[in-house]
């Protein structure tokens, strides 16, 4: 704790994670803080460390009259409108200078380079350790599949049920 506290007054940029600062809430002074820049901002919603933090640090700085300055990084902020004005409430946003791209924008396409994935099958056979491990991820997959069949099986593909030879036969389907 006293290094931690050490490394917090003595420095002027702190690199740390969200769960480290959580963490330490009782010994560092987010209010002291000016600028925080949160990457990885899609994670600022509900009980997450981030948003802890984002909320903690907006607490802190305007009680002592202090305006918080944010700056949330992601390129994926969510595909709904409530998803994103949470995430920018949660960062105290208040003006969003929120761009969107896509590789179809001309500021983006000269770097976009396009790539072909080829599927490879291997031969595999699996011995000892590595026979025991796949027994188990196929056990954990059966009691997984289970409790998904009855969704997935009758309301998305009206089938009667899912096993992992149906899921292994029809990968291809559910990727599209």
């Amino acid at each position: 704790v006293q290094q931690r506290q050490k490394i917090w007054s003595e420095n002027n940029i702190i690199i740390a994670t969200a769960q480290v600062i959580e963490k330490g809430f009782e010994i560092f002074d987010l209010s002291g803080v000016d600028y925080l820049i949160v990457d990885e901002a899609h994670h600022t919603t509900k009980e997450h460390a981030y948003a802890l933090v984002c909320q903690e640090y907006l607490q802190q700085r305007r009680a002592r009259g202090l305006k918080p300055l944010t700056l949330g990084l992601t390129a994926s902020p969510g595909s709904q409108r409530p998803e994103v004005e949470e995430i920018l409430s949660n960062l105290g946003v208040e003006y969003s200078g929120l761009q969107i791209r896509t590789d179809q924008d001309s500021d983006v396409k000269p770097y976009i380079q396009w790539s072909t994935t080829v599927r490879l099958n291997v031969p595999y056979s699996p011995t000892g350790r590595w026979l025991e491990i796949e027994e188990r991820l196929i056990e954990v997959l059966r009691e997984d599949l289970t409790a998904l069949n009855r969704y997935i099986a009758t309301v998305l593909f009206g089938e009667r049920s899912i096993n992992i030879d149906w899921l292994m036969h029809n990968l291809g389907r559910l990727n599209r």
